[in-house]
């Protein structure tokens, strides 16, 4: 795989491998044709399943390879008249080829020598694997090595399902029991006892690689991300055990982020209370959440890229001792009020699949979770 953002890749990081013979292996592949025949359409969905099945990788096509060696020659002319067309009908050819879905692709044109293109097309490693190749009629799985792609015989297959489901129960897991100390207040910092909002991000690769693997081997508290919602407030630090911890130091603390050495980033958090209800009870201001997230959310991100800890990251929100409060509304109207109906809110989990997901996106998703979970189908436009 080309060590850059795909959006980044231009005709020089194309040169490179050519110059620098970078061999086809476990994620690169070099085609030279474009798949426009039933042989080459099957041979994409073949490639692009075993790369999600494995640990990602590139497909090139309009590069020419040696046949023997795997090294790439040239580039060649894909002789393409509609670009976009043809990006959408690769797209169409993953997208329906494969059982299930590859949740995480994307595909690049390059110019190159003022009148040719390159596609690529980056696939990331799949949380839902194993994907099977349904093309056609064809029903088979495809993994990788460094000689390329292969069938998966029963064992290996047999394996593979068992990771994905292991893995899918292990981070479900996970996040019960760190819910179940936190409400037992068996956290870093002694949290004041009220409901609470908490975020869990959690690398995949933090399960298939072992939950004491270390990703992140120091901690510079600069660098670390920020999680309080008051940037202005002050904030301590301190390394533990398992990694570094940030909180906000005084006598009656709301907030705290764990980062842990494997990855994971922990971050617990004060329910937002907005204006008194009508029954002068506490309301939930949802306005507080979204500016938090907002602030908070790329931060992590580009902190857990900067230290290489590889996706797809999930996403995990919490509402903890929170039952019967009331969310904050822009204004009071006849049957426009709603209240958590219990006492752990855990909203769906929300595949960070690649560095470049807009940010904006995911939180706009994770607003429309907790206004379900009050009681409403979508958030309220509060400018109204």
């Amino acid at each position: 795989m080309i060590e850059k953002p795909l959006d980044e890749i231009t005709e020089s990081d194309l040169q490179n491998l050519i110059e620098h013979t970078v061999l086809e292996g476990k994620t690169i592949e070099y085609k030279q044709e474009i798949p426009d025949t039933r042989g080459g359409r099957k041979t994409l969905v073949q490639e692009a399943s075993s790369f999600a099945n494995t640990q990602g990788g590139d497909l090139i096509y309009g590069i020419e390879e040696d046949d023997d060696s795997g090294e790439p020659v040239d580039f060649h002319d894909l002789e393409i008249s509609d670009v976009d067309e043809e990006v959408g009908r690769l797209d169409s050819i993953i997208r329906d080829g494969v059982n299930p879905r590859i949740p995480g692709y994307d595909v690049k044109t390059v110019e190159v020598n003022s009148d040719k293109h390159v596609i690529i097309i980056r696939v990331r490693e799949s949380f839902r694997s194993p994907h099977r190749v349904t093309l056609g009629g064809h029903d088979k799985f495809y993994a990788r090595s460094s000689n390329g792609k292969y069938p998966l015989d029963v064992e290996e297959l047999r394996r593979e399902f068992i990771l994905s489901e292991t893995n899918a129960k292990e981070i479900r897991d996970y996040r019960a029991d760190r819910l179940a100390d936190i409400r037992a207040n068996d956290t870093p910092v002694e949290i004041t006892e009220s409901p609470l909002v908490t975020i869990h991000l959690i690398p995949l690769r933090v399960f298939s690689a072992g939950r004491n693997s270390r990703v992140i081997d120091s901690f510079d508290v600069r660098d670390s991300p920020d999680s309080l919602q008051r940037q202005e407030r002050p904030h301590g630090n301190r390394h533990n055990l398992d990694g570094l911890v940030k909180y906000c130091p005084s006598d009656d603390p709301s907030a705290y982020v764990q980062v842990y050495r494997n990855g994971i980033i922990e971050t617990v958090n004060g329910f937002p209370f907005g204006p008194l209800s009508d029954d002068g009870e506490n309301t939930f201001s949802a306005l507080v959440v979204r500016e938090m997230l907002e602030h908070t959310l790329p931060n992590y991100v580009e902190f857990l890229e900067e230290e290489d800890v590889p996706v797809p990251i999930f996403l995990f929100i919490s509402l903890i001792g929170a039952e019967g409060i009331e969310i904050e509304t822009p204004v009071r109207r006849p049957n426009m009020s709603g209240t958590l109906d219990r006492d752990m809110a855990l909203l769906p989990e929300v595949a960070i699949q690649d560095y470049s997901d807009s940010t904006e996106e995911i939180v706009d998703q994770v607003m429309e979770d907790i206004w379900n979970a009050f009681g409403f189908a979508e958030e309220p436009n509060f400018d109204r």
